[in-house]
């Protein structure tokens, strides 16, 4: 429901409920040899929300907006059982300070309540736990030189119950050399806060064959409770030329400095129960970088003929060694053919060139070194027809993944087998009233 009760507020009430069965395979620890195995899950999620929103302005220069969140969700007979519910509350102000000064604070609380009861394999320790969540943020944006630059700065503060405060501030400078040629430049700093499974799960993920009669050596990730935040700061450089209405250039270069990256630490093997377990300890002891960038460019021949063509480098390493998990090279064209006023024909092409990820799977394990999975590089198409039969009712067909039969475009780093993305069709009918 939307309302507009005066010319100065606006509201928002929504709700969604929901109920899924979802049938998978997933390759987990057998008590039997060679301690691996298929297993058919069919997990049963469920759940609902309800939000609502006031935006209220203030004057012309100034407004302001308050959120409410719920939601809860149910999951079952999966590698774990969860019962979740979470409150978010979030409200902000936006107003101009003098002419120069546009400024947004907020602040925000949210609360979530976890019960992972029944969960197996995994283990959740505590079984019952909530979490609070207490956070602001401001902005301002200062405007010199006839508005010709423009310096943001801003930072966003936090305090949660794994890492206790965190700060991450941000800096942006954009200077508008003249209508066509703009350049502009960014640092800032995030964090990734600790997740429940890096901090309170305990689960065995592979096991193989110790060399001991009927006893499997079983990997076991286990959880930290002193694990800390990975921290990113990030170095930006972009520039925008715009040489014709019709024809513009955006480039950007990228230079990110990871700290306390997720790492897994081996102990000493131990008997428990009938099985051999070596525990992998979540631990920060990984520090990385990433650089990279990007071009894109976009085209626009009146009404009839539109094309964005893309392209980005990106270049990966922890510790001094290169990493996979992330393609090199990968280039796309988008083209937008209006043939009619009512038919109209959208193109995509894409590149992703070949590279390796994690897999722990079908024998191979971080204990032997052995988790490199190769994803071949693919080339692409989709193509999406549309027409506008009447004002009011739109009809199209699309052909998705054309050109290749089969692809693998990403892998899950465990439990699961590869799933390989194969064409599709689907026809759709859009009436507006």
């Amino acid at each position: 429901m939307d309302s507009t009760p005066t010319t100065k507020d606006n509201f928002t009430f929504e709700g969604d409920i929901f109920h899924d069965n979802v049938h998978q395979t997933l390759y987990l620890v057998s008590d039997t040899p060679p301690f691996m195995g298929d297993f058919s899950l069919e997990t049963i999620v469920s759940g609902g929300n309800l939000s609502t929103r006031w935006q209220h302005t203030l004057s012309s220069t100034s407004d302001m907006s308050l959120m409410i969140y719920y939601d809860t969700t149910r999951r079952s007979k999966d590698i774990y059982d969860e019962k979740r519910d979470n409150i978010d509350m979030e409200f902000q102000h936006h107003f101009a300070a003098g002419n120069n000064n546009d400024i947004i604070w907020g602040v925000r609380y949210r609360y979530t309540h976890g019960d992972f009861s029944g969960s197996f394999p995994a283990m959740v320790e505590p079984v019952k736990k909530h979490d609070d969540l207490y956070s602001a943020f401001i902005q301002d944006e200062i405007s010199f030189f006839n508005n010709s630059v423009h310096l943001t700065l801003g930072s966003k503060f936090e305090h949660n119950d794994y890492t206790g405060f965190e700060m991450q501030p941000g800096a942006r400078l954009m200077w508008e050399i003249n209508a066509r040629n703009k350049i502009w430049g960014a640092v800032s700093r995030a964090v990734r806060t600790p997740s429940i499974a890096e901090t309170d799960v305990t689960m065995p993920y592979s096991a193989f064959d110790s060399g001991i009669p009927g006893v499997p050596l079983v990997a076991e990730v286990a959880g930290n409770k002193n694990f800390k935040s990975e921290k990113l700061t990030a170095y930006e450089l972009g520039y925008r030329f715009i040489p014709a209405k019709s024809f513009s250039v955006d480039t950007a270069l990228f230079y990110n400095d990871y700290d306390d990256l997720r790492n897994a630490q081996q102990t000493a093997p131990y008997f428990k129960g009938t099985s051999l377990v070596q525990d992998l300890i979540f631990d920060n002891n990984t520090h990385g970088r990433a650089c990279g960038g990007e071009i894109a460019a976009a085209f626009r021949r009146s009404d009839f003929f539109k094309c964005d063509l893309a392209y980005s480098f990106l270049q990966t390493d922890l510790n001094g060694r290169h990493v996979g998990g992330f393609p090199k090279h990968q280039a796309s064209i988008r083209g937008e053919f209006a043939f009619t006023k009512t038919i109209e024909l959208n193109t995509w092409l894409r590149y992703v060139n070949q590279y390796s990820t994690t897999y722990i799977l079908s024998g191979s394990s971080v204990l032997s070194g052995s988790t490199d999975y190769q994803i071949d590089n693919y080339f692409t198409m989709d193509l999406q027809l549309r027409w506008k039969i009447t004002p009011k009712i739109e009809f199209s067909l699309a052909g998705q993944n054309l050109l290749q039969g089969h692809h693998v475009e990403f892998v899950q780093e465990t439990f699961s087998e590869p799933v390989e993305i194969g064409r599709s069709f689907y026809g759709k009918i859009t009436l507006n009233f």
